[in-house]
């Protein structure tokens, strides 16, 4: 069947060509992210005898996933991977006789690439979430 605008085949296929980028972005950007709560609750955990506890204070803008826009940095090495095919003659030729148009198939490797940055973003803010929930803050 000829897809014009979007195929769901060649966003998975595009997905997929990516996951290496994705899952490697995803750990770093992950663990960063959590770095900073985790030095927070090993700061909260040493409460030695005759000090004050520390006060509960609101989490600030720039301590909740500092380290979000480091997706600005894999993303252009996301796109770079996902259309790479068009500086080779034998993948250019493969990818210009599906029977796509070249709009559906931009667009659909398009989506892939949002999908991942989007995957990251939100892993990233849920596993902020679950940390600072942790943390008294």
């Amino acid at each position: 069947m000829e897809y014009t605008f979007f195929s769901p085949k060649l966003y998975l296929q595009g997905i997929k060509k990516i996951r290496a980028v994705g899952i490697a972005s995803a750990i770093c950007i992950l663990i960063l992210n959590a770095i900073i709560p985790i030095i927070a609750l090993i700061e909260n955990s040493f409460h030695f005898p005759g000090m004050a506890p520390r006060a509960i204070e609101e989490v600030s803008r720039g301590l909740f996933a500092p380290f979000s826009y480091l997706f600005i940095f894999f993303a252009p090495l996301m796109v770079y991977l996902m259309f790479s095919y068009l500086n080779e003659r034998s993948k250019s030729d493969f990818y210009h006789s599906l029977p796509q148009t070249r709009s559906c198939v931009f667009i659909s490797f398009t989506a892939s690439i949002l999908t991942w940055v989007a995957a990251i973003l939100i892993g990233s803010y849920v596993v902020n979430s679950i940390l600072w929930g942790i943390a008294p803050y």
